[in-house]
């Protein structure tokens, strides 16, 4: 039983001294190093800038590629094996609608200048409008 009392306030004191240390008092021998900074970590992009892995905004429609037909289509069935197979459609600046995102990556790393439109299939959808 002592040895029961013995743990649990052994833990109880453990518990207080890690809460205690939460705190900055303001007469805590005046050092400015125990104060908590208001400075985000530098691995967190500041707030009013969009995030990183959003598309940028569509200043070009053309649809040309660097590529020949056939070393296109090879370069994008080569991609396309290494992205999701996930249905998450979305629409490219050039009216092509992409099965998902890294599919439409895919079309501009081997060569097409096109850029995320908007989310979903491009134009009607079918047996709709």
């Amino acid at each position: 039983m002592t040895k029961t009392v013995l743990i649990l306030c052994s833990i109880l004191i453990f518990n207080a001294v890690g809460i205690y240390s939460q705190f900055v008092f303001e007469d805590e021998f005046n050092n400015n190093n125990n104060r908590p900074t208001n400075q985000r970590p530098t691995n967190q992009r500041p707030i009013n800038q969009p995030p990183i892995n959003q598309p940028p905004p569509i200043t070009e429609r053309a649809t040309t590629t660097t590529l020949a037909p056939a070393q296109y289509t090879s370069c994008f069935q080569s991609c396309r094996g290494r992205t999701t197979p996930q249905y998450n459609p979305v629409c490219g600046s050039n009216g092509e609608s992409f099965n998902n995102m890294g599919l439409l990556q895919c079309a501009q790393a081997c060569g097409q200048r096109i850029t995320f439109a908007s989310p979903g299939t491009c134009g009607p959808s079918p047996g709709g409008k």
